[in-house]
């Protein structure tokens, strides 16, 4: 399959002391359905394997999958109930769900 990598480097202007940067799938069309299923887990043995308040997030329909994740340690991946309200997404530390097919 096809490998995206996205490195990101941030300059300060001045000292900070915490930064956090959000990835997500604001329009989670994927293969052939735009309610895909979400689903948070982590990676054993080079395999995707679900579990709740893990690193990784799958969005997956049918036979196509996209994993969405970082290898800093303190990542997570976060799936809410209510998608769009970015104040609630930047405000969040632990996911509403462990796994969801809402649209969003």
């Amino acid at each position: 399959g096809m490998v995206l990598n996205v490195t990101y480097t941030f300059t300060a202007l001045a000292p900070i002391n915490e930064l956090e940067v959000w990835l997500g799938t604001s329009d989670d069309w994927i293969g052939s359905s735009d309610r895909p299923t979400k689903e948070q887990g982590s990676f054993r043995g080079g395999n995707f394997v679900p579990a709740a308040h893990g690193q990784i997030l799958q969005v997956q329909s049918g036979e196509e999958s996209v994993l969405i994740f970082s290898p800093n340690p303190d990542s997570h991946a976060i799936i809410l109930a209510h998608y769009g309200n970015w104040p609630a997404v930047s405000a969040s530390k632990r996911s509403d769900l462990a796994r969801s097919t809402s649209d969003g």
